[in-house]
């Protein structure tokens, strides 16, 4: 699987995944930042890389459909400190091996604080189907 990691979020989100073994680059490594929305979208899909941002346009399904993109991850945090966004990515990063993001859109809500506090992790959904993760199975992973 391989990935682009926005602007919004730390460099080393990148680092977390390339460390898990993914192909991973950032916008910046790409010299794309400021980019539109709409061009950052079309160079993924023409890089087939799964979108990793906090920008909740990108869930927008009717302007960025999950079946016409490789995938699309919007982490939406209550906090969004660096600390705060690579715990819960990392977290978030165990579900990888167990759910599909190719042409999916993951997006959860944090609702609290810290990464035990929350209620949904992530949300996949599809034009098909839609399922929810609860943080236990996070943990027990």
């Amino acid at each position: 699987m391989k990935f682009k990691v926005d602007e919004n979020l730390p460099l080393e989100v990148a680092g977390l995944l390339r460390d898990a073994g993914y192909d991973s680059v950032t916008v910046a490594e790409q010299n794309l930042t400021g980019t539109s929305d709409a061009n950052l979208a079309a160079v993924c899909q023409e890089e087939e890389r799964v979108l990793v941002t906090l920008d909740n346009d990108f869930g927008d399904i009717r302007t960025y459909p999950p079946d016409k993109f490789p995938g699309i991850m919007v982490m939406r945090l209550n906090r969004q400190d660096k600390v705060h966004v690579l715990e819960v990515f990392g977290h978030a990063m165990s579900l990888l091996p167990k759910e599909t993001l190719e042409r999916h859109l993951a997006t959860g809500k944090m609702l609290r604080s810290t990464v035990v506090d929350i209620v949904n992790c992530l949300v996949f959904c599809t034009t098909r189907w839609l399922s929810t993760c609860s943080c236990d199975d996070v943990r027990s992973g």
